[in-house]
């Protein structure tokens, strides 16, 4: 049976924006996991069919150890599951998915971004730092990470 792990910043944004194509995965027999931060909808999304992959994702957070906690945590679910397609939704996602495939377990990873958000709209030197900091991180990972980026506005 074919895998798909879907990686989202928050369990009601993944019910809220994403379900559906997850259910039209299930429906083709697909095993569909996902893998948040859990808020209060466990029970939902385990209850609709889906594995549930908790993950200590924090949506604005910055804290180095942190983060690299959550791609560890990334990089095991990955190697637990074993997803043959890891869809990861919004832009530290898609980092985090594309750095975990490259500690765990290796697969494609197609990224979705609804729009370039703050980091890239900003104007302030903060703002404009991180933005740097960020496409230099993105070409570095989507040079030697199988990632396919799909951006919708």
């Amino acid at each position: 049976m074919p895998k798909i792990m879907f990686f989202i910043t928050e369990d009601w944004a993944f019910l809220l924006l994403w379900r559906r194509l997850a259910d039209a995965f299930l429906a083709a027999g697909w095993q569909v996991t996902i893998a948040t931060h859990v808020n209060d909808q466990a029970d939902a999304i385990r209850a609709a069919g889906f594995d549930l992959e908790p993950l200590p994702l924090e949506r604005r957070g910055m804290n180095p150890w942190r983060e690299a906690k959550t791609i560890k945590a990334v990089a095991d679910a990955v190697r637990r599951q074993r997803p043959d397609i890891l869809h990861c939704v919004a832009i530290k996602p898609i980092l985090y998915g594309a750095l975990a495939t490259r500690l765990g377990r290796s697969c494609p990873v197609l990224g979705t971004l609804s729009g370039l958000g703050y980091a890239f709209t900003g104007n302030q030197a903060a703002v404009r730092l991180l933005r740097v900091f960020l496409t230099t991180v993105l070409r570095l990972v989507f040079r030697w990470a199988a990632v396919e980026l799909v951006v919708q506005n």
